[in-house]
């Protein structure tokens, strides 16, 4: 149920940020932006909401885990690609949910990013409200514009700083939080990352499907992903578009 309600607020509560953004004539990107974070307040009081009423969406997650864990452990074929073959059921077990219980820890971080996403999404359907002369009213503008302000970077700093500091004081949750933090830092210098590739192949009038191939195969590499961070950090700190522009 918490799950289920969680997704409602991804998918529900950017849409009448987005629509008065897109009538007040407000920066597409802010509107996303504004519209992900209301979706990460309403998961954020869902979550707490459950927590008070018992195990919430973590218990539920937990249960799904030791369902499928239970599953798997009787397929040999898995065991047997994963060098597990030697192992009895029930270590298999405690093996799978070792492996998902690194998935659970980075929850928070994965819907966040997916409220970015759905936001994203929806600011581009209703982007395209036409107005009395046909043209769209506020379109969301290519991926290849967004620039990110320098701000950003300094602010996210102190917060990677600050949530290594509660890791390192020992409180119970600062693994959780400095981790699903450093996704979430990672992600969005990466978006920036891709902004600036797709604008160089843009300025090269290279074919739209190069640089989207390009982007699909870094994303499914962690090197990949992390020459899309650099990238992004290194647009930020140096400008680097501007240079690229200029040539």
């Amino acid at each position: 149920m918490y799950a289920t309600l969680a997704l409602l607020m991804i998918i529900v509560l950017p849409l009448p940020v987005l629509v008065r953004g897109n009538r007040a004539g407000t920066s597409p990107f802010r509107s996303i932006l504004t519209g992900a974070v209301m979706a990460g307040v309403g998961m954020a009081i869902v979550f707490l909401l459950g927590s008070i009423a018992g195990s919430g969406i973590t218990g539920e997650l937990e249960n799904v885990t030791r369902d499928m864990s239970s599953r798997l452990a009787g397929n040999d074929q898995l065991a047997q690609a994963l060098g597990m073959d030697d192992l009895g059921r029930t270590a298999r077990i405690a093996h799978y949910q070792q492996m998902y219980a690194g998935f659970l820890q980075i929850v928070p971080a994965s819907l966040m990013i997916t409220a970015v996403i759905v936001s994203w999404l929806e600011g581009l359907l209703i982007g395209r409200r036409r107005g009395e002369d046909g043209r769209p009213y506020n379109p969301v503008p290519p991926l290849r514009t967004l620039i990110i302000p320098r701000s950003t970077l300094w602010g996210w700093l102190v917060i990677v700083a600050a949530s290594w500091i509660i890791k390192l004081a020992g409180l119970s949750f600062g693994t959780t939080l400095t981790a699903n933090v450093d996704i979430l830092f990672s992600f969005t210098f990466a978006l920036q990352g891709m902004s600036l590739v797709l604008q160089f192949f843009f300025l090269k009038k290279v074919p739209k499907a190069v640089p989207v191939l390009i982007l699909i195969m870094c994303w499914l590499t962690s090197i990949g992903q992390n020459i899309l961070f650099i990238l992004g950090l290194i647009d930020i700190v140096f400008h680097l578009r501007g240079r690229i522009k200029a040539r």
